[in-house]
């Protein structure tokens, strides 16, 4: 079987407490945005995993896909089929698609093949044991998230207007490193809220806010967001805890302002999509 997890961003995000567990609570919209990996599964007589396009980091046994294949929903497969399962994924764009992505359609692709009849529900209880943003993945539609993120709110939004540009500039941020930086707090207005404004007043209320820190550590993704601006974003942002940006254009404009920001900073990826 073959499925092509795709990507998300962030629409806003503000760190509203830490837990006692040593997550934090977050305040977000998720969406899907329409860029892929593909991922493939076949019955084998052992278990291997094969990566391949950008390189992945660190061990491949903790890789989520893997431990997708050893959660419950994998394992349940297994013992149904007799045989055990051969992976295949082809990361194009780490920082936007990835693990989460790739180990949430794992788990609805087993839960298709082996009829495991697993409802949304059971799925994203799984996902959230690999990961706090798996189970967006499960729902995988424009959502408010809340607690870890795992709490969604599936939201009518809109965003068709709008071509997305974004931006990978090649900057590991380390996750842990970057939620020490945050002042948690509860914002004024709710990232939900602020959906029902017009796209055009979001650049000084939807916050990130991860920018603070990170950009003060690292100006030159503040420089490229700044040039998201400069050559027409209605809006735009940081994704997630970095280092990707990404901004919103009509789409008269997106080309050119992927032209003039590739001239300066020769080094970043950048490509268009648009949302799901």
């Amino acid at each position: 079987m073959i499925c092509f997890p795709n990507g998300k961003i962030n629409l806003g995000l503000r760190i509203t407490e830490k837990r006692s567990d040593a997550y934090h609570n977050l305040d977000t919209v998720f969406v899907p945005l329409a860029i892929h990996d593909a991922l493939e599964f076949q019955e084998a007589t052992e278990t291997s995993f094969f990566l391949s396009g950008d390189p992945v980091p660190g061990n491949p046994n903790d890789n989520f896909v893997v431990k997708a294949l050893e959660s419950d929903a994998g394992k349940f497969s297994w013992n149904t089929s007799a045989n055990h399962s051969f992976t295949e994924a082809y990361p194009e764009w780490q920082a936007w698609v990835g693990g989460s992505s790739d180990a949430s359609f794992m788990i609805r692709a087993l839960n298709e093949t082996y009829s495991l009849n697993m409802n949304q529900d059971d799925m994203k209880k799984i996902a959230l044991e690999i990961g706090s943003d798996c189970p967006f993945f499960i729902e995988n539609k424009p959502c408010y998230g809340q607690s870890r993120g795992e709490v969604l709110t599936p939201l009518n939004l809109d965003l068709s207007k709008w071509e997305i540009l974004v931006i990978k500039p090649g900057i590991h941020i380390p996750t842990s490193w970057a939620f020490q930086q945050i002042q948690v707090g509860m914002p004024e207005q709710s990232c939900r809220e602020i959906m029902a404004l017009p796209v055009s007043s979001w650049k000084n209320i939807l916050l990130n806010d991860f920018e603070a820190p990170i950009f003060k550590q690292y100006p030159a993704i503040a420089t490229l967001k700044d040039q998201l601006y400069a050559h027409g974003a209605v809006y735009a942002s940081m994704s997630g805890s970095g280092s990707s940006l990404y901004g919103l254009f009509d789409s008269d404009s997106i080309q050119e302002a992927k032209t003039a920001i590739q001239r300066a900073a020769p080094d970043v990826e950048i490509f268009i999509t648009r949302a799901l």
